[in-house]
């Protein structure tokens, strides 16, 4: 298991582990210290809010980029339909007042949140919590290792962050262009309307989370949405976005819908084991990562 920030991990619950004893387990991602934090005032102050529960109506500073989460009927805590697509999510972080209100908690958050996390706890925290316990790796053939859930996960649910080692874009292209086995650093970009704003690269290859072993798909049943916590820095988080039936593989799509994917070029490309009717044949490529 890899240390990270003590406030970063203080409510995390994670007990899976890595197969191969060559790998290192990290609850959460791993900032290197040549990442630059971006200021952003969410982060400075936190929210006063004096119920746990913030809301919109309540004039929540965490949710003036707007709702984040909401409640189904069966009392789960799902992603809105507006936040999906890539588009940034500000949970309440440990500067929050509402903060205060987990810290007197006498049962474990992991008891609590399982299986609709939301009793007694701020409606605007959720990834914060760890992944859902449910989670199991299995053989899935020519793939190799994939996931899989041991029950239902309905649309908007939380599976599991994508986490690993946050590095600068320089140093993405260079592990790229010196590894010769599967690459996984995962490189996300945000845009302000058509400018590029927000560039994360993750690299779970050697320290990350069960998140690593999630598979492509052409058609896929998750997506992996930036989710901000205690700094500007995302997580980058992986959501339903379909309802996932149990012991159906978890897969999302590399790319992230992205046009820019180069996939007319077939020079060293992995083909894609997908299967799927839509399938592209190939796994996203970028060449300018």
């Amino acid at each position: 298991m890899v240390d990270t920030s003590p406030d970063e991990i203080k409510f995390i619950y994670d007990d899976y582990e890595h197969l191969d004893s060559r790998l290192l387990y990290t609850v959460t991602r791993i900032i290197s210290s040549d990442i630059i934090e971006s200021g952003v005032d969410i982060f400075e102050k936190g929210c006063t809010c004096v119920e746990r529960s913030c809301t919109s109506e309540s004039s929540c500073t965490c949710l003036k980029y707007g709702v984040n989460y909401r409640l189904t009927e069966n009392n789960e805590i799902v992603l809105d339909e507006s936040k999906f697509g890539n588009v940034p999510v500000f949970e309440c972080n440990f500067r929050c007042s509402c903060f205060g209100g987990l810290e007197e908690l006498d049962t474990p958050i992991s008891d609590r949140i399982e299986p609709n996390r939301t009793t007694g706890i701020c409606s605007n925290r959720n990834v914060q919590f760890g992944p859902v316990k449910c989670l199991e790796l299995f053989d899935a053939g020519s793939k190799g290792l994939g996931l899989k859930s041991k029950r239902k996960i309905s649309r908007g649910s939380f599976i599991c962050e994508y986490a690993g080692e946050v590095i600068g874009l320089e140093e993405a292209i260079r592990r790229q262009n010196h590894r010769t086995e599967m690459n996984y650093v995962f490189v996300l970009k945000e845009y302000a309307g058509q400018s590029l704003s927000s560039v994360t690269c993750v690299d779970p290859s050697l320290i990350g989370n069960i998140g690593r072993y999630i598979n492509h798909s052409c058609q896929p049943n998750a997506a992996v949405v930036p989710v901000r916590v205690n700094d500007s820095i995302p997580w980058l988080c992986v959501f339903a976005i379909r309802d996932i039936e149990a012991n159906e593989e978890i897969c999302y799509d590399y790319s992230g819908n992205e046009n820019a994917m180069n996939e007319n070029i077939e020079r060293n490309r992995k083909p894609c084991l997908c299967r799927e009717p839509n399938c592209r044949k190939f796994l996203p490529f970028q060449a300018d990562i």
